[in-house]
């Protein structure tokens, strides 16, 4: 008896660790708080993919990397800064190909001025040239910021 107590005990604290932890994160709210919020920061809460996708590259940040070649920016979302690193890089992440991360970053630029994507970015190259390493990596920090109060998403049910 002494052990289903102790074990329903647990699962008490869980279970309100857990309630406070989803009350903190106000990850779901009624349509007046969400309309509370778009009134603080209509750019921030009103934003197509683009103007996200963008914010992502913004929110983690650049660097300057100098090479033989020249001096060039690195965003920093494709070292994985979230990820733990055994020994180095975190696994996945991408070595190099900043002048392609300069040409991304002003694509989604463009659309973000221009209002709406009406074009496609694609990448092309032969095979080992980074390029779903590259896809991979704004795909994982997408997902990352998503959990973080700036990159918070909200959808109606």
């Amino acid at each position: 008896m002494s052990e289903s107590r102790a074990v329903l005990s647990q699962i008490r604290g869980l279970a309100e660790s857990l309630e406070k932890r989803f009350a903190a994160s106000r990850r779901v709210l009624s349509f007046a708080e969400y309309l509370e919020l778009c009134a603080t920061d209509p750019a921030r809460y009103a934003r197509d993919a683009s103007r996200y996708v963008r914010d992502v590259f913004d929110h983690f940040g650049t660097t300057r990397v100098k090479h033989p070649w020249g001096e060039f920016t690195r965003w920093k979302l494709f070292d994985l800064p979230w990820e733990e690193a055994q020994g180095g890089s975190p696994r996945g992440a991408l070595v190099g190909q900043e002048h392609v991360q300069e040409e991304i970053y002003r694509s989604l630029s463009n659309f973000v001025r221009e209002g709406r994507p009406n074009r496609l970015v694609l990448l092309h190259g032969p095979n080992g040239s980074a390029k779903s390493t590259i896809v991979g990596c704004i795909m994982r920090a997408v997902e990352h910021y998503s959990t973080l109060d700036d990159g918070a998403l909200y959808r109606f049910n």
